[in-house]
């Protein structure tokens, strides 16, 4: 793992520390770094099995560090059937030998911006990552946020590192790539009431289904069971369960399900506290020993009424009802192949049909929509993403809520409803002026791109300012000030 702390203040390291931690607990030989060279960081990788490159990143390209040598401080994609053009001393994907130097990878993280996207001259990470044999590979399709003024590990976990922190854990915990990104990003809205451009990932691989790949247990690359053609529309309490435990994040305490149809969701009801046995990490909740006296072997299932059945403790005391609504979480598989069947407003209506249904507090004409978009998360699936926020904010319940509706099969594959803990007052008396003068004294010259108001626990100004590019990556901040008494509350840079 390879993070570093960079001149324009962007600092990755906690993020390279925790994956490097989770992954020596789970069983790897596992060493993290701070501004190592890219000769150094393509040579790592052909001795891993989890890898990851957190920094500054364009189209196919992930720098590692900056200093007196900047030649040697990019790994890039590069393109197999094109020679690359000179760009110094650089060093690139598409030199891996295919099936030989990666091909025991289980996991490749880039974690910059634009990862994901095409670049005409240096090809594309994900593309090339795949034919040269990694499992899985994570990139990024937007700008994505780091943190901008911190000093070392001990006050850096937020924006990028908050969500790497937490991805670490999930992984860690047994689940797969897919759903560590998925449940990291639904942390990080609900703890900063925006995803900060993780929510654009993108994930490629040699696998059949590269977002079913585990790093837990550990071991090295393989193939893994895939759900190609997606799920059908479903009714998440009317699965069947495979496991789930309690857990807090940030002192609020959910219960996260797992399903033997590959769908995953955490409500936020304290009192459901279902032990049914767990995959490695399952660590909060007591595991329920199948085939030990009083323990029933058959699999727990949720009826229509909420109460789930065959699922006993150890002792064999019946376990508490599940609740039928409370979804504040959900992942789900989507479709990589067939016919796109929906356009915009049949998804819209296919995903507001199943907010109403099992989120509480929400109704269509208490939200507005804010924000709809195609996007995707696998090679080859296509989704509309959809958002929306209270009319009047300070309201009790959710204070936004995305879902993302495959458009072939009209199934809602991801589901956040985040809430913030509490909202001190909805009053703004700082102005946009004053927001973006702070903004501006915090980060440094720049063109002011936008300045949004909004509240999330407390009323807050988000000013975004572009630096420039600092070839050949672009440089973006965000300052986020707060709305009452005009103190800036953090500062992120892509």
């Amino acid at each position: 793992m390879n993070g570093g702390l960079f001149e324009d203040g962007l600092d990755t390291r906690l993020s390279a520390q925790r994956m490097g931690e989770a992954a020596r607990r789970i069983g790897y030989e596992s060493y993290w770094y701070f501004g190592r060279s890219a000769a150094d960081s393509w040579f790592d990788g052909r001795d891993s099995t989890v890898y990851g490159l957190f920094g500054h990143g364009t189209s196919g390209i992930v720098q590692t560090a900056e200093g007196v040598n900047n030649d040697d401080h990019f790994i890039l994609s590069g393109k197999a059937d094109t020679p690359d053009p000179s760009l110094g001393t650089r060093y690139f994907w598409k030199d891996y030998a295919p099936g030989l130097d990666v091909d025991d990878m289980k996991l490749a993280i880039l974690a910059g911006c634009h990862t994901a996207s095409d670049s005409s001259t240096w090809g594309n990470f994900g593309r090339m990552g795949r034919e040269r044999g990694i499992d899985s590979t994570v990139s990024f399709a937007d700008f994505v946020y780091y943190p901008g003024t911190c000093t070392g590990t001990t006050n850096c976990s937020y924006a990028g590192n908050y969500f790497w922190e937490r991805f670490a854990v999930y992984a860690e915990g047994g689940d797969t790539v897919g759903v560590a990104l998925s449940k990291a990003r639904q942390d990080l809205v609900t703890k900063e009431g925006s995803a900060k451009g993780w929510d654009s990932s993108v994930v490629f691989g040699s696998s059949d289904t590269p977002g079913d790949v585990r790093i837990a247990p550990a071991g090295e690359g393989q193939a893994w069971d895939s759900k190609p053609l997606g799920i059908d529309p479903f009714d998440p309490f009317g699965l069947t369960l495979t496991w789930a435990r309690d857990i807090l994040v940030e002192g609020t305490p959910y219960t996260d399900f797992v399903t033997s149809q590959g769908v995953s969701y955490r409500t936020i009801d304290p009192t459901s506290n279902i032990q049914v046995a767990g995959p490695p990490g399952a660590r909060s909740v007591p595991a329920l020993m199948t085939g030990s006296t009083g323990a029933s072997t058959a699999p727990a299932v949720m009826t229509d009424t909420g109460q789930v059945t065959n699922a006993t403790t150890p002792g064999g005391t019946a376990l508490p009802t599940a609740p039928r609504r409370g979804l504040v979480w959900l992942q789900a598989p989507a479709a990589t192949q067939g016919e796109v069947k929906l356009d915009k407003a049949a998804a819209r209506g296919a995903a507001l049909d199943f907010l109403s249904s099992y989120v509480d507090r929400f109704d269509r004409e208490g939200f507005k929509l804010t924000e709809r978009k195609r996007v995707s998360h696998l090679d080859g699936d296509e989704l509309y993403s959809f958002t929306w926020r209270p009319q009047e904010e300070g309201r009790s319940g959710p204070a936004a809520v995305t879902a993302e509706v495959d458009r072939r099969t009209g199934a809602v594959v991801f589901l956040s409803a985040a809430r913030p803990k509490d909202v001190a007052s909805t009053e703004v008396t700082v102005s946009r002026q004053q927001a973006i003068a702070v903004a501006v004294e915090k980060a440094g010259a720049g063109r002011v791109k936008e300045a949004r108001a909004d509240v999330w626990e407390r009323p807050r100004w988000t000013v975004t300012i572009d630096q420039g590019k600092e070839e050949p990556t672009p440089r973006l901040v965000e300052v986020t000030v707060d709305g009452v008494t005009g103190k800036v509350i953090s500062t992120s840079r892509t």
